[in-house]
């Protein structure tokens, strides 16, 4: 499976698109003074891509669990799944 098809390297883009947005956010947080409503959003907003970057990469490790147990049921090898596990670990 090409790596354009396969949804591990979807998920970890998107993953990844989300730690994106929550660096930016952050730097704007920074530079925001605290006593307006936009640090007051930008804290929200934070918290809230926090979660759910967490709530992505529990169901990635997941994924790559349930993968790993019959990757050939999935048309996967032993190798792809050591790979996806690595790069996870790599990325995060």
């Amino acid at each position: 499976m090409s790596s354009a098809q396969d949804p591990f390297y979807i998920v970890r883009e998107e993953i990844q698109e989300s730690i994106d947005k929550l660096q930016s956010n952050f730097h704007r947080w920074e530079q925001t003074a605290s006593n307006t409503g936009e640090y007051v959003h930008l804290t929200k907003e934070l918290l809230t891509s926090c979660e759910s970057i967490e709530w992505q990469v529990d169901e990635l490790e997941k994924t790559i669990s349930v993968a790993s147990r019959d990757p050939s049921y999935y048309g996967l090898d032993e190798v792809e799944i050591v790979c996806s596990i690595l790069i996870l670990l790599l990325r995060t």
